[in-house]
């Protein structure tokens, strides 16, 4: 898993560095009185594959948005029945949207964008991959709730 946090991280890093220099590619060339249709188009779609790899980056990093101001007055046992319910719950989630996903995909595959006329599946290839990690993650989290103290990571 470490790996893949890695890889994450470079690629995040990556895209980044892409859509700030599109950016401001874009902020020239407009304040030059030109008009760069491509950069706008360019720069929609790394945001779309940053937030996507973005958000399973978090997932990896226990980044994920939780609201635990009621949960924290439950007694321990119901707290743990409640982790476990959303664990599962998230499992799930992840699954429906993974398989949501690649039929976008493949109902995306092979139309061009409209300035570059660039395959848009190639961009929107992050959803898949992005749900696909959070689903694996999601998956060791719950395995690791059933091991014995001792054992878990």
């Amino acid at each position: 898993m470490q790996k893949i946090n890695k890889t994450l991280e470079g690629i995040s890093a990556l895209l980044l560095i892409i859509l700030t220099a599109i950016v401001t590619i874009q902020i020239f060339a407009r304040a030059a009185s030109l008009s760069l249709p491509w950069s706008e188009e360019l720069a929609r779609q790394v945001l779309i594959a940053f937030s996507f790899l973005g958000g399973a980056l978090a997932y990896y990093k226990g980044g994920e948005l939780k609201i635990t101001m009621l949960i924290d007055l439950f007694p321990k046992t119901l707290r743990k029945w409640n982790d476990l319910i959303i664990a599962i719950l998230s499992v799930i989630v992840s699954l429906i949207v993974l398989y949501s996903g690649m039929l976008f995909l493949k109902d995306i595959w092979g139309t061009p964008t409209v300035a570059l006329r660039w395959n848009k599946g190639i961009f929107f290839l992050a959803i898949p991959i992005s749900f696909l990690l959070i689903f694996l993650k999601l998956s060791q989290n719950l395995v690791s709730m059933f091991k014995p103290k001792g054992m878990q990571r």
